[in-house]
């Protein structure tokens, strides 16, 4: 876990977030957009909920945590899955994972350089699909149902990045 002002500066191929209001504390972590790299996720979220414990008061329940993981899960399985499909094998499989803790809120921005998302947000986060076994196809629209806000955009410089947040008062 970093202070938000240490680490600004580095030379980094993707110009890192930035937010309204200055953070309490910053987690950022580059992972292997594949199946093992989400296990470096969970530790970055548990030195943020750990923080927040720290430093904010009445910091939100394991319920509320567990949502926004859910969601960030969602997201980076997602990623995994289209940003880089198996034809892609010879891409460098990265994604870039900041996690913000500030005064009222939890904000992850996660990018990528794989595959752009096809069609908008909007329109592929339907109802989950009706067969409850079904094994994909629900993951926005998981995501979408925890969060306050959840954005998508292509950048020109052919970076994809999403925003999560989830405030912590209902």
């Amino acid at each position: 876990m970093r202070s938000p002002r240490s680490d600004r500066g580095q030379n980094r191929d993707v110009e890192p977030p930035r937010f309204q209001t200055e953070p309490i504390a910053i987690e950022e972590r580059e992972i292997a957009a594949t199946a093992a790299g989400l296990d470096a996720l969970h530790g970055a979220l548990d030195r943020l909920w750990h923080c927040g414990e720290t430093r904010t008061p009445a910091f939100p329940d394991q319920r509320w945590r567990f949502e926004f993981t859910t969601a960030v899960v969602e997201i980076v399985a997602n990623i995994v899955r289209h940003a880089y499909p198996v034809e892609a094998e010879n891409t460098a499989r990265t994604a870039r994972l900041t996690f913000a803790l500030l005064a009222d809120r939890v904000e992850a921005i996660l990018t990528d350089r794989g595959v752009a998302l096809s069609g908008d947000l909007a329109d592929l986060t339907p109802e989950p699909p009706a067969d409850v076994l079904e094994e994909s196809g629900r993951g926005l629209a998981i995501a979408r149902s925890l969060l306050d806000e959840l954005t998508y955009e292509r950048r020109p410089d052919g970076t994809n990045r999403w925003r999560l947040m989830k405030r912590f008062a209902p």
